[in-house]
């Protein structure tokens, strides 16, 4: 009982963490560039990372997006020859596409086909 109070406060933490992250723009997320500076490359690798544990509760979050700004952002320090973080982004492609809701793997393949 324990670990089963312990694994879903660790998902209410991750999900008030997601639900502060602020996103910049309009309500329109396909003008939205959500990464455009190393600082906001990191912050959305953390924030990425800390929805993949509590996806299901934050459904309507842009993940998709994000992921996509995050791969681009980071090929193109790569392409620059600086730290991109390239190896972390590519694990949470792998990570989100593993997912067992169909509704994610969908909306990742869409965003970037």
């Amino acid at each position: 009982m324990t670990s089963s109070y312990n694994k879903a406060r660790e998902a209410l933490r991750r999900f008030n963490k997601v639900h502060c992250f602020k996103l910049s723009g309009t309500s329109n997320f396909e003008d939205v560039i959500f990464v455009d500076s190393i600082a906001q490359l990191n912050a959305g690798i953390d924030i990425l990372e800390e929805l993949s544990g509590c996806i299901e509760l934050k459904i309507d979050f842009p993940f998709e997006h994000l992921l996509l700004d995050c791969m681009v952002f980071s090929q193109l320090l790569v392409d620059q020859n600086q730290v991109g973080r390239i190896e972390d982004v590519e694990r949470l492609v792998v990570s989100y596409l593993s997912i067992p809701i169909s509704q994610v793997r969908e909306r990742i393949i869409r965003r970037i086909f």
